[in-house]
């Protein structure tokens, strides 16, 4: 209720633009401890979403890939986990 984000959990349009849009606003409504996580990662289906993480990363120097949960054994779509560096 008003508060900050904790977890915010993107899968969304699987665009790179969209998936851009999805990243700035989770760090507008991140809390100092939240975690970002990214669906489909890696996924054959959607070879440009990495392709915006890391873009996005390097616009957020503050922001770090702490995880990557493999799902290689249901469709090769990882997930991503984000967070602020400290």
């Amino acid at each position: 209720a008003g508060g900050l984000v904790r977890f915010f959990h993107i899968d969304g349009e699987h665009s790179r633009a969209a998936l851009t849009r999805d990243l700035d606003l989770a760090l507008a409504t991140l809390h100092p401890e939240g975690v970002i996580c990214l669906d489909d990662m890696l996924h054959p289906g959607y070879p440009l979403l990495a392709v915006a993480v890391h873009e996005w990363l390097a616009r957020n120097p503050d922001m770090r890939v702490f995880c990557i949960v493999d799902r290689e054994d249901i469709v090769a779509a990882a997930k991503f986990l984000i967070c602020r560096d400290e």
